[in-house]
This record gives C-alpha cells, structure tokens and sequence, in this order.
C-alpha cells in the first residue's frame, strides 16, 4: 500500500505531533525497541533456516567425525589417518575431503602479530563444498598430500582487512609464524563449517602443512578432526552411516590399536544442515517464544493507549463524520497515520538491529549459527513491512471500534459522560489480566535466567588470583632445544629481578588452557579410570594460587627425579578407592607415579565444562613450543600492556613471540564475560516488561475511570466519600489482578513442574528472589491502579454533572 501524503495532510500531522508528543513519543520508542528484539531474533532464524547455505548442492553435503565410546558416552574423535584409509578405500562416498585446525598461527605480516584461524584441508575440500573462488583457484593437484606446497586460501574478510580488497593479491605472500606462503586464491565470504566459529576469517593451508601434525602419522584422536563428504549413487544415508562407522572401526584397529583396546572406535554421519544448526534449535525456540511474549505485552500495552488516544479525538472524529466522513474514510486516515507512526517505530528498530549485529555475534557465535552472515536480508526487510502493516491494522481497528455513529453527533455536545463504543468492564479487567499474566511469566522467566546467570558468572574459582599475571611464550622459531632452555631461564630472571615482582612460576600451559593437554589414567590394576588434564609446574605454582592441599606441595627437589610424585585434584581423587595419598597412578606409558598431595578443585564460571580430572607433574621447562610463567607483582604494580611486554621480549631475542599476557583476574573475568551479559540482558527485559506492564495497567485504569467519571460524579452527589469511592475502585481493580497473578504463578508452577521430567530442561530454581520479583510487581501494579484512579477523584467528578 502507497500512501499519497500532501502538503495539506502533512500539515495536520505536524499538528497532531505537536498536540500530542507525548503520546507519539512512547508509541515510537515503546514500539522502536520492541521490535529491535523482534528483529533480532528474526535475524538469527533468517541465517540459521531460511537463508541458504553458501555451498553447491548444500542437500547433498555431510558432515562426517569420528566417535570414541568412553565411560559408557560417545565423545568427538578423529584421527587422520582413518580418514585417509575412507578416502582411499571403496566406501559409501562419492566425495571424502578432510580439514582440521591444530597449530597456533600468527600472521607476522600485520605489525601486531595477531593470531589469526588457520584450517589444513586436503586438496579437494573446496570441490566437495561446490564453491568458486572469488579470485584466483582453490586447492589442486599441485596441494595433494604429499607435495608440502607452501599455497594459502585466504578468506574474503582476511582480504578486505588486511589487503584492503587488493585485485592484486593473488602471488603475493604472507607470513604465518616463521614461513612463508604464497596466495593462490579468496574464498567467498559468510563461510560456515559445523562447530566452527571462526572460519570466514579463517586462512586455508594443504592438508600436510600444519607444524605439528602429519596426517599420515597422527596416533591420536582430536575433535578437532572432521571431514566433508557426499554419497555414492545410490547409497542412502542410513547405509552410508552403518558402514562408514564399519570402515572406520577397521581402520581404526589398523592404526592404532592401542586406543582401540581402551575405547570402542565408530563413526558419526550427519546432514550438514543439521550440524550446522547444532544444538541451536532449542536456543532459538526460546528467543522466538520470549519475543512473542514481549510482543504481546507491547501490544497490549500499546492498545491501551491508542483505546486513550481515541476517546480524545472522538469530538474531532464526530465533526469529520457530520460533514459526510465515511467509515471507510475514516479508516482510511486512522490507518495512514497509524501505518506513518509505525512504520517511524520500524525504521527506527532496523537501525538499532543494525548496531546490535556486532553484539549478537560476539556473544552467541559459539551457541547459534551462521551469526557472520548477519544482515538486513531481503527476509528481514519484508518481515518488518508485514508486522508494520499488522500493528497499523490492529490499532486502526481498535480506534475505529470507538465510534458509534448514532452517538459522534450527541458526543458534540456531550461531556464526562462517555463517548463511543466504551469497552465492558469485563473486557477492561480481561485486558488488565492478561497484561499482568504475559508480565509474571516474562519475570518468572527472566528471573530464573538473571540468577542463574549471575550464580554462574560470580562463582568462585576456588583460586587467589589477586595481583598473579599469566604469560604464554611461544619458543617455535628457536632451532634448538639447549637455546630455548637458555632463553626460558633468561626470561624468568629477568622478570624476577624486576623491583614489582614479588616470584616468578612456570607451567606447561596457563591455568585456562587452549588447548588441553589431556591423556589417559589408570589405576594400579591397568585400569582406565580417567580422561585428565595434565600440568607440568615448578614448585611454586600452586602455592601462588594458595591452592589447599591435602598432603604436600611438590619441593625443588622433586623437578629432577626420575619416578616423579604427582598431585591430583579432588575430583580425581573421588575416582580411586580409599585414601589416594600413597596410591599410585599411572599415564598413557604405563609408568606407575606416586601421589603425595590433592588439591583443591579450580572452577571455571562462564564454562563448567573445563572442570575436569587433573594431574600435576614436577618438572623444569625442557625445550617444548611454548612454556607458561606466572609472576605475582605487588598491589601497586602499574600494568604493561601485551606490546609493551612483547617489546621486552624482542630486546631479549627477537625469534619470540608472546602468545597470551594478561592478569589471572582478567582472564577469569572475561571467561564469564557472556554469562554476566546474559545477566544484564536478562534484568532489561525484566525491567522493560515491568515498566510496560504498568504503563499498560495505568493507560487501561485511566481509560475506565476517565469514561465513569460521570457516575462517580454521581455517587458523589448521592453522599459518598472520595476515600470509599477510592477503595471499591481498587478493590475491584485487584480481582482481575489477583486472578491472573494466580494463573501466571500456577502455569508457571506447572511448567517447572514438568522440567523436573526432562533431564535435559533441569536447572536450579531460585524461589525467593521468583517470589520477590512477583510481589513487586503486584505492588507496583496497584500503585499503577491508585494514581489514574485518585487524579480522577481529585478533579471532582461533579462537574461533569454540569458539563465543566
């Protein structure tokens, strides 16, 4: 629908606007922010289900990892050379293409070193995605396992930051670590690989290219191993599935059979639209349910105002319809005005969208999909005209059922005593009910969410990390491993001599690692007891921490033994029988290590899931890639940036690289940065449901009694006092209140109840802060119902008796 707007009607609406700003106001930034959560939320369905992926045939495309069968679960892992044999072997694929990330790398071209994704894939990858390059060529013949050609994809985003869009830059070469790689080809942008995050910016390297990893040798199993695959003609999925997992435990007894003893080897086929998605769906039903419910609230709020709005134009309405206004007339300018304020609201709310993308995908790209692809789409546009239209319709019909025809001429002349198609009582307490029920089930649930999220995020540790800094040094460029030793022990005097270093500590890895160092334990019967993280310190490590021990902390003497005494932590220890202290332990080589101490669990808010079993081992640093030193300073240290200890770094030698310098806190911090959000976003629309509501509640109860101040006029007249008139008011206000407080409490009751029969919907409710969040909403409902209600009786009602 186009509308026509002439000089004269926009004349009137600057008028209008004028009159009443007030009312445009709320309406346009009520409704703005609304329907910025309602396009967002729009915005994740659009990329994760109806935007198309950006892959050939993306129907026919699956994803393929393998599975080890561990304390009775299924965990991720794959090893490559599995994979290999599936490719190599006459299996159920048609197209098998592999790619994983395992090496850290940094791109020394920028002046910052920053650590940038880089993906190895075998040299069909691209052709089984069915993707073109946007310039140059993708991975041929001349990348094939084997050839260890020093060829890099860079991705589209890669290209427009660091190369400015260059057309040139196909021939060029950039520097990743210590070596070298000339650019063959851009891929398109928006890319997206299942449980990858990060792949749009990501740089594609050969298969054999990686540092650390070979394919043809790799003993291990890693969930960061995946392949890409498309079935033979024929096969279905169901057989491709079953025996994938067949040919893929064969090879798996071929290659490493000392794994297959311990954990069942079998393989897991899935479509790629379905493990893109992941386990998203669920996350956003809940975004799309919660959105509709503020809507609803919105709405409803917001037809209580346009319900006040139209019985103060109806003398205005009632002129337009002497002079010979129709109905359709009349519709015609109540929806062109209204469609004018909304679509305002729209436009409004899409630029907001636009500024919370970057939010959205800091935020939810390890939980919700695609998020890279984020944008105002054909889809979104079209969403927003549609619900424009909707809400226009809807309170255009509200303000049109106001009018009456043989009541407009009388509403000339008439006063206090009502005007219009006034709504029933019933209907008014129904409106008051239902806004009331949409906000208790919005603040039961918002309440759950911003405690649990706080709960989480301000867990503690377990740890002192007051005034303790963490540094990763990276020693790859260092040939030998006499050298690296040397640099590692200059570096820690170094930092030991300085005057705001109070002691200097090292570990194999910081205390929250990426990645693990994770191996099997066993019992001193052989048997498998533990999956555990293992942590090479020196002998101050935990006791900077202020760990608890229960036992002893390892001694200097202890970094040199050769059958070394380790420590545990608690939840390690509740896997042996009896008191651990004294048992023994052993690792993957089967060589049996004495526990001497546990020690305290270290937690991690923001991630249960790195709260594992772990081993501590003594040890001195001996040559490995990289080495972690922990430096307590004193309370009045002034922080160094990571460029300023970097430069430090060079000055000592220039072939270092610093990976990670930061405050223990701040790290600790920043892993529960997006519960503490979550919290915040959490008690918004707590707070934004509650003002609505009684905003709603006060428009309705100004509507009613401003519509029966004729009567209260009268019973005024008749003897009764304002006090009495006030109490029958608000006791009759708090039957449609109480009702539904009732109901929302029992529905909300009833699903929590159901929950407790779904493990996977279990969570910790927090019944006080629930129930004090309900009881301040039902005060200040009432207060919202006591101030339009006492204003009225403040005005004397009589004088409507008399037309004033």
């Amino acid at each position: 629908m186009i509308m026509k707007l002439n000089p004269c009607m926009l004349a009137a609406i600057a008028r209008q606007l004028q009159r009443a700003k007030h009312y445009y106001l709320t309406v346009v930034f009520s409704l703005a922010l609304t329907l910025t959560m309602v396009f967002s939320v729009f915005s994740i369905l659009d990329v994760a289900y109806l935007q198309p992926l950006p892959y050939g045939e993306s129907d026919d495309l699956y994803y393929l990892e393998g599975s080890l069968k561990y304390q009775g679960q299924d965990m991720p892992g794959t090893n490559t050379q599995n994979l290999l044999a599936l490719q190599q072997k006459n299996s159920p694929f048609s197209q098998l293409a592999i790619y994983f990330s395992w090496s850290e790398y940094k791109l020394y071209d920028d002046p910052n070193r920053p650590i940038v994704p880089v993906y190895m894939g075998s040299s069909n990858v691209f052709e089984v995605l069915q993707v073109e390059p946007v310039l140059g060529r993708f991975f041929n013949a001349n990348e094939d396992l084997g050839n260890k050609q020093p060829s890099a994809v860079i991705s589209y985003q890669l290209w427009q930051s660091h190369f400015a869009g260059d057309p040139a830059v196909i021939g060029k070469s950039i520097q990743l670590n210590q070596r070298r790689f000339n650019i063959i080809g851009v891929t398109p942008d928006n890319w997206v690989l299942p449980q990858k995050t990060d792949v749009a910016s990501a740089i594609w390297l050969p298969m054999d290219m990686d540092e650390q990893l070979d394919p043809k040798t790799f003993g291990g199993y890693s969930g960061g191993v995946k392949a890409l695959a498309r079935l033979a003609s024929g096969i279905t999925f169901e057989q491709a599935s079953e025996q994938a997992g067949i040919l893929m435990a064969a090879a798996a007894q071929q290659n490493t059979p000392d794994i297959v003893k311990e954990y069942p080897i079998s393989a897991r086929l899935q479509d790629f639209t379905s493990a893109i998605r992941g386990d998203s769906s669920n996350i956003i039903l809940m975004l799309v349910a919660g959105v509709i419910l503020l809507t609803l609230i919105a709405l409803i709020n917001l037809g209580n105002l346009q319900l006040a709005r139209a019985v103060g134009r109806v003398q205005s309405v009632a002129i337009s319809y002497v002079f010979g206004a129709t109905k359709r007339q009349l519709f015609k300018e109540i929806f062109q005005h209204n469609l004018l304020v909304i679509g305002s609201a729209a436009l409004l709310a899409l630029l907001l969208t636009q500024l919370t993308f970057d939010a959205i995908q800091t935020l939810g790209a390890s939980v919700l999909p695609r998020l890279d692809a984020m944008g105002l789409s054909v889809y979104m546009l079209l969403f927003a005209l549609g619900i424009s239209l909707i809400i226009a319709l809807i309170f255009s019909y509200i303000e049109l059922k106001t009018i009456d025809e043989n009541q407009l001429r009388t509403s000339l002349q008439s006063s206090g005593k009502g005007t219009g198609k006034q709504l029933s009582k019933g209907m008014s307490h129904c409106l008051i009910g239902l806004q009331l029920l949409f906000s208790v089930l919005t603040l039961t649930a918002s309440s759950q969410v911003l405690m649990a999220s706080l709960s989480e995020a301000l867990r503690p540790n377990n740890l002192v990390t007051d005034d303790l800094w963490s540094m990763v040094i990276h020693y790859a460029a260092i040939p030998t491993t006499e050298e690296r030793v040397n640099l590692q022990r200059a570096i820690q005097l170094q930092l030991a001599g300085k005057p705001e270093v109070l002691q200097v500590s090292r570990a194999s890895e910081p205390r929250i690692p990426s990645p693990y160092n994770m191996d099997t334990l066993y019992n001193e019967a052989g048997e498998s007891i533990s999956n555990s993280r293992i942590i090479t310190v020196d002998e101050h490590y935990l006791p900077l921490y202020q760990m608890t021990v229960e036992g002893r902390f390892f001694t200097y003497d202890d970094l040199t033994l050769t059958h070394k005494p380790v420590l545990i932590n608690q939840r390690l220890a509740s896997r042996l029988t009896g008191n651990p202290l004294g048992q023994k332990i052993m690792t993957g080589d089967k060589v049996a290590l004495q526990i001497v101490g546990v020690v305290n669990n270290t937690n991690f808010p923001g991630d249960a899931s790195y709260e594992g079993d772990e081993l501590f081992l003594p040890g001195q640093y001996l040559g490995e890639r990289t080495d972690t030193l922990l430096f307590k300073v004193t309370p009045d240290y002034t922080e160094l940036s990571q460029a300023q200890m970097y430069a430090e770094l060079l000055k000592i030698d220039p072939r270092l690289d610093l990976v990670q310098f930061a405050s223990v806190t701040a790290q600790f911090d920043d892993f529960s940065r997006n519960q503490r959000f979550a919290a915040g976003i959490a008690a918004a629309i707590s707070l934004v449901s509650l003002i609505m509501v009684l905003a709603g509640i006060n428009g309705m109860v100004s509507y009613m009694v401003r519509m029966r101040r004729y009567d209260l006029g009268v019973k005024l007249a008749m003897g009764a006092t304002q006090t009495r008139l006030l109490h029958h008011q608000l006791l009759e206000l708090a039957t449609p209140i109480a009702a539904a407080s009732l109901l929302a409490f029992s529905l909300a009751y009833f699903v929590i109840g159901y929950s407790r029969t779904l493990p996977e919907w279990h969570f910790t409710l927090y019944w006080h802060e629930l129930i004090l969040s309900l009881l301040v909403l039902l005060v200040f409902s009432m207060i919202s119902c006591f101030l339009p209600v006492w204003q009225v009786l403040k005005t004397d009602p009589i004088k409507a008796l008399r037309n004033e």
